[in-house]
């Protein structure tokens, strides 16, 4: 009975130990979908001020797949939507691509917000964020 205890004991003390574990800054995180398989987004401003936009979403399992797309400028301290398209449709692959003129005194980035459907149900929504 005591060896029985103090192996409960000398289990208890072991994993209550607490293990540090570091990641490399080469170790890259990407979020675990359910029924995306592909998501991806880019912004390109090009010599004439000309903002070109794209979001592209390959899924499974669905029925509609929604792009919300905002361009937004970062002016006084804050990000404001500077313009924003909604692309809806109706099947397992979505592109949506947009051009703009901008200022070419201001910093953009273009957030894109993905909903995806099966029926009239959300199942999934995601977005992403990339700078220009």
């Amino acid at each position: 009975m005591r060896k029985l205890v103090l192996l409960v004991l000398l289990s208890f003390i072991i994993s209550s130990i607490g293990f540090d574990s570091y990641a490399s800054r080469s170790d890259v995180v990407t979020p675990m979908f359910t029924n995306i398989d592909y998501f991806t987004s880019n912004i390109q401003i090009d010599d004439n001020n000309v903002a070109y936009v794209q979001t592209s979403v390959i899924a499974r399992n669905v029925d509609k797949i929604v792009i919300e797309m905002v361009l937004q400028r970062f002016e006084n301290g804050t990000w404001k939507t500077a313009k924003s398209w909604i692309h809806t449709t109706f099947g397992t692959e979505a592109f949506s691509s947009n051009s703009v003129v901008v200022v070419k005194e201001y910093k953009y980035r273009l957030l894109s917000n993905v909903s995806i459907y099966k029926g009239n149900n959300l199942i999934e929504k995601t977005n992403n964020c990339i700078d220009s």
